[in-house]
């Protein structure tokens, strides 16, 4: 009998180990080839995090996870570059502190998708629009798909920061 995934968001993690997964796939493919963006507000320990890993798996290594899931006979898109941004790892100390975290997550995201150099660093990134610039200038010009999957947006530690109201 299959275990269960007690405590375990990663889905790679969850299938590897041969554990328990409802196979949602169907429901996630057509969020998957959807043209829209989405925003899902569900309630804490809900299963946005396997879900958020799941995506990522899916447009990051295609279906290489996905054996004996609806989604495996179905999905015939092409992998993308995952930016995969994680709000529980953000300080909410002051808005400093948020706002250089969270420049520092995003370089990172970018450096594991093969989007920027490993030498990069945020200094000199004053806004959210300058680390776009940056992703542009290192794609010489070419066209690069990218998909953006953020967590834990209501993570307690970055849900306000002094001085900044997320609820904006």
């Amino acid at each position: 009998m299959k275990g269960l995934p007690l405590s375990l968001s990663s889905f790679e993690a969850i299938r590897k180990k041969d554990l328990i997964y409802v196979d949602k796939t169907k429901l996630i493919y057509g969020l998957a080839k959807s043209e829209r963006q989405y925003f899902l507000a569900r309630p804490r320990r809900f299963g946005k995090s396997l879900l958020i890993s799941t995506l990522e798996s899916l447009f990051g290594e295609g279906t290489k996870y996905f054996d004996g899931l609806w989604i495996k006979d179905h999905w015939t898109d092409k992998t993308y570059k995952v930016i995969h941004l994680d709000f529980s790892l953000v300080s909410a100390d002051n808005a400093e502190k948020f706002f250089s975290d969270s420049v520092r997550q995003c370089i990172r995201a970018a450096i594991r998708a093969s989007l920027l150099p490993k030498e990069t660093n945020s200094s000199g990134l004053a806004n959210l629009s300058d680390f776009f610039e940056l992703l542009e200038e290192a794609a010489h010009g070419e066209t690069v798909n990218i998909v953006l999957l953020i967590d834990e947006y209501d993570a307690p530690n970055a849900a306000q920061v002094s001085g900044v109201n997320s609820g904006a």
